[in-house]
């Protein structure tokens, strides 16, 4: 059962992307605009929907997690092709904030993996990091293979509010300030242990936070 807190916040989360919705329909019905504007609209409200999607995914899988009714359902991957898909679905969000993104790839690398679920840990991270990175910068996302497990990392000048809700929750969940970000914190971590890997987040001397992750092949 969501308790009070909970149920606050994941209210403001799914409040905020609805108002913008109904404020840009609204705008668009007032007056006739031209075609590029009309798509403009249906391009931001095309981010929003995908935002209250995630949240949904993230809420049903989180419970079937608390559950016990989660099912991995592995298969191979590889690597390089599943970071561009990951990547090609916050591409409009990289757009909206000028954000430019660098991938970078050493081998080929292949998994052994679910990839929705993986998929989901990985953008409710770079979502997070996008939201944090400020206009005109850049985010390096870089895959190589060392020993035998998979090693992704994401580098970004943000400060990675997960960076405090990790020190945070390695304290007492009770001390994380949004329990939403914190449910979503503690589904990335139910994702990467059922793959038997890990992840780290990092900040840095020189003002970067360093996200590794590292699943085994």
């Amino acid at each position: 059962m969501l308790n009070n807190k909970l149920f606050h916040h994941l209210m403001h989360e799914l409040r905020n992307p609805l108002t913008i919705m109904k404020g840009e329909i609204e705008f668009a019905l007032k007056k006739d605009n031209s075609l590029k504007n009309y798509k403009n609209v249906l391009i931001s409200n095309l981010e929003e929907v995908n935002r209250i999607s995630l949240i949904t995914e993230n809420m049903s899988l989180f419970l079937k997690y608390k559950n016990g009714d989660a099912i991995l359902c592995k298969k191979p991957l590889n690597l390089e092709i599943f970071i561009k898909n990951v990547t090609d679905s916050i591409r409009i969000l990289l757009v909206q904030n000028k954000i430019i993104l660098k991938t970078f790839f050493e081998n080929k690398v292949l998994i052994n993996a679910d990839e929705m679920q993986l998929k989901l840990f990985f953008i409710n991270f770079l979502k997070n990091i996008i939201k944090y990175t400020s206009e005109k910068n850049y985010i390096s996302l870089k895959c190589r293979k060392r020993n035998n497990n998979a090693i992704i990392q994401i580098i970004t000048k943000s400060y990675n509010i997960f960076h405090e809700h990790m020190n945070s929750y390695n304290k007492s969940n009770k001390n994380i300030n949004n329990e939403y970000h914190s449910l979503i914190l503690q589904l990335n971590k139910y994702i990467i242990d059922a793959h038997s890997g890990s992840f780290t987040i990092e900040k840095k001397s020189n003002q970067k936070t360093l996200l590794t992750v590292s699943i085994p092949l």
